[in-house]
């Protein structure tokens, strides 16, 4: 539901999260409770707070309480899940300075040897992540989603105002986690929105001479140096809409009407400034001056049937890797590849497309230290 999203399959709805998942193991709480509210690794623990979900419960007429969480927050590009991820672990006790660290570091599962933090698009929360778990760990791969602050477990805080800002505080938190995994190799990956600030993660990592990631993936996004309205195929700034109805009116315009819990009125009161929160993160984005060229290998997706960007503009990411780039799908050797998901438009990861997964395996798997 973002500038650098849409496209053909935005206008189908999306699957919501399970109401009722079954209770977290014990590491994946531990994990919660060491890094909330920033990390939610399990999909159980959507629930675990449900006071986080009461005012999207209240808003929406019938269903169990996690459905109406995941409805009010249907207001993704993709046509569902702009915070469907209902109440989660961490909003109410993070600790003070945000980021709720605790004094005992967990356990990697005993077959994780890779960590893979995922950033979500404008919109959306961690639960989009959540079932790649099932797929990646056979592979030797633990996801860490990224809850964003103002967003599904954490709708009770503001939502971030700076993309830089925010990338910077993932940023921190990425070293905690791989400071108490003793360095294990980890990547990053961010969809839309979530690629603009996982790109400014590794920014940040860099300046601070942390150890990087053995490999960041981006998808579904322009590259950052083409911010400006004049790059948006649909120049309309969003966030700048004063009313509620002129935003709604945009926002349709752009992504379609076919979600049908953006009918209620309620949720789209509450939805509203949220979304238009995410908007101005990355309407009002700006490639830092001091940025860098990405010293690591990089993947890059896009969907064949996503009409928020061209192809010239997902290519347009060479300018900021080091060394030269393969090209489409892989072919050929660089330091950055691009991937295009066959029949897809903006949906691709919510769905977990099979090519998207299998790449992300593959890509992985080799650079993992042998037990």
């Amino acid at each position: 539901m973002e500038p650098n999203g849409g496209g053909q399959a935005s206008r189908d709805d999306a699957p919501l999260a399970p109401a009722h998942p079954a209770a977290p193991a014990p590491a994946a709480r531990a994990l919660a409770n060491r890094y909330s509210p920033w990390i939610l690794p399990s999909p159980a623990q959507r629930l675990e707070h449900s006071a986080a979900a009461e005012p999207f419960v209240a808003a929406a007429a019938g269903g169990t309480a996690g459905a109406n969480a995941n409805a009010a927050g249907a207001a993704g590009a993709s046509g569902g899940g702009a915070g469907g991820g209902g109440a989660a672990a961490a909003a109410a006790d993070a600790s003070v300075n945000g980021t709720g660290l605790g004094a005992d570091a967990p356990s990697s599962p005993p077959a994780a040897r890779m960590l893979l933090f995922c950033v979500p698009q404008a919109g959306m929360g961690a639960w989009v992540y959540h079932a790649w778990a099932e797929h990646l760990a056979p592979r030797g791969v633990e996801v860490l989603p990224i809850e964003l602050p103002g967003h599904n477990s954490r709708m009770r805080e503001p939502p971030a105002t700076n993309l830089l800002k925010l990338a910077a505080d993932i940023a921190h938190v990425v070293r905690q986690v791989v400071h108490d995994r003793a360095g294990m190799p980890y990547a990053l990956f961010g969809h839309s929105m979530g690629a603009w600030i996982a790109y400014e993660v590794v920014q940040d990592l860099m300046r601070s001479g942390s150890l990087l990631p053995v490999h960041l993936f981006v998808s579904g996004c322009r590259a950052p140096h083409l911010y400006s309205a004049s790059d948006d195929l649909d120049p309309t700034r969003l966030h700048k809409l004063a009313t509620a109805e002129e935003f709604w009116a945009a926002f349709g315009a752009r992504y379609g009407t076919a979600n049908p819990h953006l009918a209620n009125p309620k949720i789209r009161q509450l939805v509203w400034p949220v979304l238009r929160a995410d908007f101005a993160l990355i309407e009002t984005y700006e490639l830092p001056a001091g940025n860098r060229p990405v010293p690591l290998p990089t993947t890059v997706f896009g969907g064949e049937q996503d009409r928020r960007y061209t192809r010239e503009q997902i290519h347009a990411w060479s300018r900021h890797l080091e060394g030269p780039s393969s090209s489409d799908n892989g072919s050929g050797s660089g330091s950055g590849s691009f991937v295009w998901i066959p029949g897809a438009g903006h949906d691709y990861v919510e769905k977990g497309h099979p090519l998207l997964l299998s790449v992300l395996a593959d890509t992985l798997e080799p650079q993992q230290p042998q037990p």
